[in-house]
């Protein structure tokens, strides 16, 4: 038998253990010496498990340096959004308003400013061929200097386009001028016909030419 206190063994028919003093005889059942070596787990709890990090797989480690990050399909669609943003503004930034032959309403506005400007040559990039008559080198020139002629002492003060209706290749432009001659300042109205030739307009009137 052994003693339930400090699990000393002893006879039979002791009454107390030699080594504590314990009663051995108020002792219900005898203690063996693994009961003291290895208590006994309380009621009801679970031995304790090792969880892992939230997110990891199991026999995975929580961190991987070497493991490249995967990118969100939001987050790509916002990067391609701003490379479209700032590609289209250096477009803009390096074409101006989107040229000065992209619509019939920016042509005659850059025609009025050839005149304002009194350029002759300016103004023969405007005009259509078949108005200039399909000149060649030569007679391209002497009409540029026709031109530039025919400014004489007048100037063109300012203009404005009223109206612009587009069909298809062809267009007509309705504008206001305000220009000077001979000292007097006189307003006038009146309108451009236009053609589209490769994706730029030109101005379609018989220039007298």
């Amino acid at each position: 038998m052994f003693c339930n206190h400090c699990g000393n063994q002893h006879e039979a028919n002791a009454k107390f253990c030699t080594k504590c003093g314990a009663s051995i005889a108020q002792q219900p059942q005898a203690a063996t010496p693994a009961q003291y070596q290895q208590p006994a787990q309380p009621y009801g709890q679970q031995p304790l498990v090792q969880q892992q990090p939230y997110g990891q797989q199991q026999g995975q480690p929580f961190y991987q340096p070497n493991q490249p990050r995967q990118m969100s399909k939001q987050t790509m669609g916002l990067i391609a959004a701003g490379l479209v943003i700032i590609v289209g503004g250096l477009i803009f930034y390096f074409s101006g308003s989107g040229g000065s032959q992209s619509s019939p309403k920016s042509t005659v506005e850059s025609f009025m400013e050839a005149v304002k400007a009194k350029d002759g040559k300016a103004l023969v990039k405007l005009i259509s061929d078949d108005s200039l008559g399909n000149p060649d080198k030569d007679e391209l020139n002497d009409i540029i200097d026709e031109m530039e002629d025919n400014f004489g002492s007048g100037s063109l003060k300012s203009y404005k386009i009223l109206d612009t209706d587009i069909d298809d290749d062809t267009a007509t432009v309705d504008y206001e001028v305000t220009y000077s001659e001979d000292g007097e300042k006189q307003t006038e109205e009146d309108s451009f016909d236009l053609v589209k030739v490769e994706g730029k307009w030109y101005i379609d009137e018989d220039m007298g030419f």
